[in-house]
């Protein structure tokens, strides 16, 4: 999968176990809040890259995973957050992890919206990455990816497959007192 050996391929599964570890320090009743957030806890769930680069920052983790958790929200254009990177200036491995949060994101309802399907996900995507091309490049090979691991295992083995990466922040909510 995108010409990545296998200790590259290893280390992207890593940054997709830890990317969200911030949220482990995020109040549960915020993070689950079935209501629209305040202004003030939307800046708080923002700050979950930077809280989470702070905890592992001086554990001995690769470099890339340290990236891939406090710059999975940086966007090609400038727009992200929380340093409002650019284009070759965010991680590999954190552009491939904005993708795949992005689309766990969007397959997962939330209390304004039901779950997208994945069709409705490629289109959204299609909309948003036109002039992004190296990004534009990487979501095109996810999203055959993710239609060739529907039409081998069906949509509900595919969409497990696809949570890997939202594993560590799932655990996390049933520790919501996790001290690290």
């Amino acid at each position: 999968w995108l010409s990545l050996s296998e200790d590259k391929k290893n280390l992207l599964i890593m940054s997709g176990f830890f990317y969200d570890i911030g949220k482990c320090k995020m109040p549960y009743d915020i993070l689950w809040k079935p209501d629209k957030l305040t202004d003030e806890e939307f800046k708080l769930v923002r700050s979950h890259p930077t809280v989470g680069f702070q905890m592992v920052q001086y554990v001995h983790l690769n470099d890339h995973i340290k990236n891939a958790i406090l710059m999975h929200h940086e966007r090609m254009d400038g727009s992200g957050y929380p340093s409002r990177l650019m284009g070759a200036d965010i991680d590999y491995y954190a552009r491939i992890i904005a993708i795949v949060d992005t689309y766990i994101a969007m397959a997962s309802p939330r209390s304004y919206r039901n779950a997208m399907t994945p069709m409705q996900i490629i289109g959204n995507f299609e909309k948003n990455m036109e002039n992004m091309q190296k990004k534009a490049q990487i979501g095109q090979i996810f999203f055959i990816e993710v239609l060739q691991s529907q039409k081998k295992y069906g949509i509900m083995k595919t969409i497990k497959n696809g949570v890997l990466c939202s594993f560590f922040r799932a655990y996390c909510s049933v520790l919501p007192n996790l001290h690290l």
